[in-house]
């Protein structure tokens, strides 16, 4: 699947999917990228197996959510990090803006919002690459921000950054991975405070940072 610029084409399998089988996460509910078993569409064109096209506010390559019957994902609207929520026809239900973009990755099509939503079906948490770290609720009411740049410094990835935050039972989990100063930090999931912070000594540091 091809995205273009703010161009987002969703052929959907997602309409295929019963609503008791959610995609919360990067690679889906097992974190390994398979889907329930189902009947999907496997070709497509500009308009085979489309069921529908939308323009997004801006661009953005996070792979996108799926919660009961809301589609959520993020991209870059102007210079404001947005997350947006869609209903299965495509209709925006909701949109959330959570800080500004700050410096952009290297990459001509980079945006800073390449890491994917998560959510445990209360709360939805993003993470951009200008360090905003967010927990909003399914309606898109904030609910805490924090910023890891502001608290650890700014972030040293030369191309653009693609780390998508993972929850446990109470924690959501960043990874930030680049040269020098990597680390893995764990925070809250009901108030963004920090729980702990373990630094990573990487034998390849440089190529962390692409």
């Amino acid at each position: 699947m091809r995205i273009r610029a703010i161009v987002f084409g969703l052929l959907f399998l997602v309409t295929s999917i019963a609503s008791a089988d959610n995609w919360p996460s990067w690679r889906g509910p097992t974190l390994n990228g398979v889907a329930p078993q189902g009947t999907y569409p496997v070709t497509w064109s500009a308009t085979k197996n489309v069921a529908w096209k939308l323009k997004l506010p801006g661009k953005g390559t996070s792979t996108p959510i799926v919660w009961a019957d809301q589609i959520i994902l993020t991209c870059q609207e102007v210079t404001r990090n947005t997350t947006v929520a869609l209903d299965r026809s495509g209709k925006e239900i909701w949109k959330t803006t959570v800080g500004t973009t700050g410096i952009k990755g290297k990459h001509r099509k980079a945006s800073g919002s390449n890491p994917s939503p998560v959510t445990d079906g209360k709360h939805i948490y993003v993470y951009f690459k200008s360090g905003d770290l967010a927990c909003l609720t399914l309606a898109g009411k904030l609910v805490w921000q924090t910023n890891l740049q502001k608290v650890w410094g700014k972030d040293t990835l030369w191309w653009d950054l693609g780390t998508s935050p993972v929850l446990s039972a109470d924690k959501v989990l960043v990874a930030v991975m680049q040269t020098g100063g990597s680390y893995v930090a764990a925070f809250g999931k009901s108030d963004g405070k920090v729980a702990w912070k373990r630094d990573r000594n990487l034998e390849a540091p440089l190529e962390a940072a692409q």
